[in-house]
């Protein structure tokens, strides 16, 4: 059975010719009491034993006598059954485990370790036993024992099934090491096909390193060799909750309740099931019932705190969480489910205290890992711990030494940090929240986050569920906008969002809002509608599909530069997307994903101008309408393919768009109008890209990339972008990173190529279509201490094609053909405790337009000789967070000709609280709260004191 499984077993017994002669019959009275004992059929087994024992020999006669002890127990366990005399057997070494396994129930397993090693003197050359005592010490933590029963075992037996599976167990659980119990397991399974044990620990150690179809072939196979074993259908179980397959996972676990309705791996894996169907109470009920059974087992007491949480009750959910602790000292999930408590619970510090000891735990097992380990959430959720006391460098610090990129939450992080852009006045009153603009790739990388985990889509915001869960949760937010002198604007917006197991697996995010802001400048309001809808479907174990469409409307007026008032000019836009991606696992580390999306923009503009009439022979007032539609398609394959340590990812994108242009111009004087024929282009551009990430340990990667870009429509155009880039740890807790790479810009803002280059992306620029830069940068994170961060980056960008929008100023664009920016930028987190957290930041800036025809000396326009942030960040258990912000904008080109504008200083102001149910939320930001007068462009004045308020009610 060892060999062939118990499926095999029971098949080669039933072909036998019967009866047998002498001790053949004996022996296979033995092996039916054992499958019918695995199904079961304690009477039958019984029965069999009992009729077995005469005719075995002694070794087989004493898992006889253990067996019948073990049947008549299980089937009466109301009466009280002796276990065979102590020493009855003990001469042989099956006795010797037998025995072992009666004290280890009886006395527990410390004293099955001293029977096990006292025997081993007498049967030196019985590799079972210092197995079985390894197995005994890795459930004591033993770890000192578990490695020198285990190097004994090997030595006398290289091939023992058992030792291999608990040398696997050790590497995984304990380092982390999941290739090295790989390894261990598929040697076992190739000296004893039939384990089902060892087949079950390949689907969790599969599961672990993210191989979800070996894992779910592995759990197949352990099932069809013992299918009368109620715990590998509970662990397959877990496996298919873990990856959103709850029906498949539900007809296992009814298998299972079948067999064995009272196992406490089976009560416990239904009492998860029941949690993540939203059906907490009666998840707790089988927890509290698994717990019953077996008070030490790790996952019922962590289901137990998560079900009490949900159900609010904090007190039972520590005290659950302390329970596991007690057993599982380094299971870094624990702490990491207390850093979520106290997070949620606005308890700042804890977060953090918690989140690193989550991490403490995973470096314990092995440290960071490479890119083929699953389990770095530890390392980016103490980033968003760190983000939620105003750390942003220091969080994404750790987002970035997490990054896995078969992910998606490494995706997300790096979409959550942005791009940074050299330039001020797009967004001249940012919240001290919010610190930076989001980058222009921010919707790709979410877009590549969720096809590799769509169920992302929906998360819920009224209270953390610990684990993910089929919820509904709607929201209205209702905000008012007030600035200087102005009238009183206002926002909405509605959002739905929610999970479902009922048929697919899906999460959807559906949101519409209204903004009616009201300056004091005229014709400066704008009129701003959207909506926006993402669907996550998960329709088989090795598929994902993300559906994503928006549309809206924004109607915006121009009131233009003070010395050239524009009262009339304004611009009124329509546009929709729709787009769909999906993912396909072939394997382990094996990915291919596809995406099509297509957008349709329409915009009209109006301007009024003077300019001089032939008829007239005078000035003359005119004004202009134009209409501008353009529709684009984009499609593209991608494959991600991991080798070891080094992960491939090449790829192809193809964009097709096509305009449509006319104008009409109309003369005030006479009431002459012109009007254009409708003007017609297209053109269509391709990417082709390969990149390689090679982590060649936890301390230093190299990543490097080829992109051919081509593009054809007016002037044809093709190159070939190179990238290179280099991440080293000298030194635990510094971290040195440097690339070089070229960048193409094209038409479309779908791709699936990387965003990133060792984790660090080039300054956002708006650059025209084929617009071109190339960056150099260098980059130092340090942390020097537990309370304190600092990193330092250099930045030289060149650039070809820039395109700057001016500020409310429709028609005028500030352009260079060719420039570069020197860009030094040194920050510093300092985690203060009590709930509070400053920041800080100084940025040096050089830019020049070097722009043919332009004179030396002229730099970019808008681009600040120094920028300054300091901040200090108050998050208070009752719920409340309150953020103080000073921003410095040094001196700055405001216009082409090189023109200086003053530098100025902000002052912002952010409140929020929420309420302990998270059904109410509220928002006051006091943006340029001593109304400081400076302009964006020259000209062009920046808002005043402004005040934004808002509350958001959740069902």
């Amino acid at each position: 059975m060892e060999y062939d499984g118990f499926a095999a077993a029971k098949a080669a017994i039933g072909s036998l010719p019967r009866p047998l002669p002498g001790p053949l019959e004996a022996r296979a009275k033995l092996v039916e009491a054992m499958i019918a004992g695995n199904d079961l059929h304690y009477d039958d087994a019984v029965r069999l034993f009992r009729e077995a024992i005469p005719g075995l020999e002694r070794e087989r006669r004493a898992s006889a006598a253990y067996g019948l002890w073990f049947a008549e127990t299980l089937a009466d366990p109301d009466r009280q059954t002796r276990p065979p005399d102590m020493g009855s057997y003990d001469d042989t070494p099956v006795g010797v485990l037998a025995q072992a396994s009666v004290i280890a129930n009886d006395r527990g397993a410390a004293a099955a370790i001293d029977f096990l090693k006292a025997a081993e003197g007498r049967f030196p050359d019985a590799a079972r036993l210092p197995a079985a005592r390894a197995e005994l010490a890795f459930e004591l933590d033993r770890r000192d024992e578990v490695r020198e029963a285990l190097a004994r075992a090997l030595a006398l037996d290289p091939d023992s099934p058992a030792a291999l599976l608990t040398s696997a167990r050790f590497h995984a659980t304990i380092n982390s090491d999941l290739d090295g119990a790989l390894v261990d397991l598929e040697r076992a399974v190739k000296i004893a096909p039939g384990a089902d044990d060892v087949w079950d620990e390949i689907g969790t150690v599969q599961s672990d390193r993210n191989a979800i179809v070996e894992a779910d072939d592995a759990h197949r196979r352990a099932i069809e060799l013992n299918p009368q074993n109620a715990a590998l259908y509970a662990n397959y179980a877990r496996f298919l909750m873990d990856n959103e397959q709850m029906k498949a996972a539900k007809s296992a676990l009814d298998i299972a309740e079948k067999l064995d309705a009272k196992s406490y791996a089976v009560l416990a894996a239904k009492g998860r099931y029941l949690l993540r169907m939203g059906e907490t109470d009666e998840g707790e009920r089988a927890l509290l019932e698994a717990s019953a059974v077996n008070p030490t087992y790790g996952d019922s007491l962590i289901g137990l705190a998560i079900a009490a949480y949900q159900n609010g009750n904090e007190d039972e959910a520590i005290q659950a969480l302390d329970n596991a602790d007690r057993y599982e000292d380094d299971n870094p999930s624990i702490p990491l489910i207390r850093s979520g408590i106290a997070l949620d619970q606005f308890r700042a510090d804890e977060a953090i205290e918690q989140a690193r000891e989550a991490l403490r735990r995973r470096q314990a097992r092995g440290g960071y890992y490479s890119g083929y380990d699953a389990n770095r959430e530890a390392s980016s959720f103490l980033g968003i711990t760190l983000h939620n006391l105003g750390l942003s460098e220091w969080g994404d610090y750790y987002a970035d030494r997490g990054y896995d990129p078969f992910k998606g939450s490494s995706y997300l992080d790096e979409a959550d940090g942005g791009r940074d852009t050299p330039f001020s006045g797009e967004s001249p009153l940012l919240t001290p929240q919010e610190r930076r603009q989001p980058g222009s790739s921010t919707f790709s990388s979410q877009m590549q986050a969720l096809m590799l985990d769509p169920i992302a889509v929906a998360g819920e915001t009224k209270r953390n569920s610990l684990e993910g869960r089929a919820f509904f949760e709607a929201s209205l937010t209702g905000g008012l906008m007030w600035e200087k002198d102005g009238g009183l604007g206002w926002n909405d917006e509605i959002l739905l969002q929610g999970t479902s197991y009922a048929t697919l697996p899906v999460s959807y995010y559906l949101q519409a809002g209204m903004i009616r802001p009201d300056s004091p400048r005229e014709n400066d309001r704008d009129d701003i509608e959207n909506v926006n809808a993402e669907i996550g479907l998960r329709p088989t174990l090795e598929d994902n599909i993300f559906v994503f469409a928006n549309a809206g409307r924004t109607e915006q007026g121009y009131p233009g530069p003070d010395w050239n008032p524009t009262p009339y000019d304004i611009s009124d836009t329509r546009f929709a997307n729709l787009g769909v991606g999906w993912a396909h696992t072939i394997s382990d580390r094996n990915v291919v994903q596809a995406f099509v999306a297509g957008n349709d923009i329409r915009e009209h503009t109006e301007i009024d101008f003077i300019d001089y009439d032939p008829i007239l022979d005078d000035d003359a007032l005119f004004q202009l309408k134009e209409n501008t539609r353009q529709r684009t398609l984009t499609a593209g394959i991608s494959h991600l393919l991991g080798i070891g340590p080094v992960t491939l990812r090449y790829g192809l994108e193809g964009n097709v768009w096509a305009r449509n242009y006319d104008y009409s111009i109309y003369t005030f004087w006479n009431g002459d109008e012109y009007t254009s024929p409708d003007l017609e282009s297209s053109g269509r551009s391709a990417r082709i890209y390969s990149d390689a990430l090679w982590e060649i340990d936890r301390s230093l990667q190299f990543q490097g990339g080829l992109f051919y870009n081509w593009v054809e429509g007016g002037d044809d155009y093709d190159r070939i972008d190179p990238r290179i880039g280099i991440a080293w740890a000298p030194v635990d807790n510094h971290w040195l990173r440097a690339y070089y790479r070229e960048d193409t810009s094209l038409d479309s803002n779908y791709t699936l190529s990387p965003i990133s280059t060792v984790g660090l992306a080039p300054l956002d620029l708006p650059l025209i279509t084929t617009g071109h830069s190339k960056t150099l940068a260098l980059r130092w994170d340090a942390e020097w201490s537990e309370r304190f961060f600092t990193a330092a980056e250099y930045q030289n960008q060149r650039l070809d094609g820039l395109s700057l929008r001016v500020p409310d100023v429709l028609y005028t664009r500030f352009g260079a053909s060719e420039g570069n920016i020197d860009r030094i930028n040194l920050s510093a987190n300092y985690w203060i405790g009590g709930g509070f957290g400053a920041y800080g930041s100084f940025t040096l800036m050089d830019s020049k337009n070097t722009s043919p025809d332009v004179p030396e000396d002229i730099g970019l326009p808008m681009v600040p000789e120094q920028m300054a942030q300091v901040g200090l960040t108050y998050v208070d258990p009752n719920r409340w967070t309150a953020t103080i912000g000073q921003t410095f904008i040094g001196k700055r080109a405001g216009m082409d000709n090189g023109l200086k504008l003053d530098p100025f200083s902000l002052t912002n102001i952010g409140l929020s609280w929420k309420s302990p149910d998270g059904h109410l939320e509220t928002s006051l930001q006091l943006l340029n709260v001593f109304d400081t007068d400076f302009q964006v462009a020259y000209g062009v004045a920046a808002p005043g004191r402004t005040l934004l308020g808002s509350i958001r009610a959740r069902f």
